[in-house]
């Protein structure tokens, strides 16, 4: 899904920012990444090899997409990112919050800021154990999120798309 939203939607000299839970799905991301033909892709993370302040200099000049696990989350100011595909969403708002406003910030010639926010829905069982509060928690920070975006009508399909996993009464945020 990833390499899907990304490549249909990257074009050369742009800069990404895909937040990854693990090694793992960094390590399969940055595949289907290059596999889609995008080579401008780097690696981000606390255990790379390499150069991390290099990395950064490089991605900042060149552009491209940048896979990460947490690093990007504070300290670092990469102003002219214009998108950011969320893969590894958090609990912790400071957490959330800090990974909007890498791709938030004002930068010379960036007009708009494109935010992905992928939200993965657990099966339910007619019992709920414990799926429900889970994607409960996530609807609600993205519907927060959407209130604040220039495309409110984002806000309207979470609402569609939450309705589907509550009863009708539930559906308050």
């Amino acid at each position: 899904m990833a390499a899907e939203i990304v490549s249909g939607s990257y074009r050369p000299g742009e800069r990404w920012i895909v937040y990854c839970d693990d090694q793992y799905q960094l390590a399969s991301v940055k595949d289907a990444i290059s596999s889609a033909g995008i080579e401008d892709n780097f690696e981000y993370h606390s255990a790379m090899v390499g150069d991390r302040a290099r990395t950064l200099d490089i991605f900042s000049k060149r552009g491209g997409v940048l896979v990460s696990i947490r690093c990007l989350d504070e300290g670092v100011d990469i102003p002219s990112v214009s998108h950011a595909l969320i893969l590894a969403s958090s609990k912790n708002p400071r957490e959330f919050i800090q990974r909007r406003g890498r791709v938030l910030r004002k930068a010379e010639g960036k007009a708009l800021a494109h935010i992905h926010d992928v939200i993965v829905a657990p099966e339910m069982e007619d019992d709920d154990h414990g799926g429900g509060s889970i994607l409960k928690g996530e609807m609600a920070r993205a519907i927060e999120f959407g209130r604040h975006a220039i495309n409110p009508g984002a806000v309207a399909d979470l609402t569609v798309s939450w309705s589907q996993y509550t009863k009708p009464d539930t559906i308050a945020f």
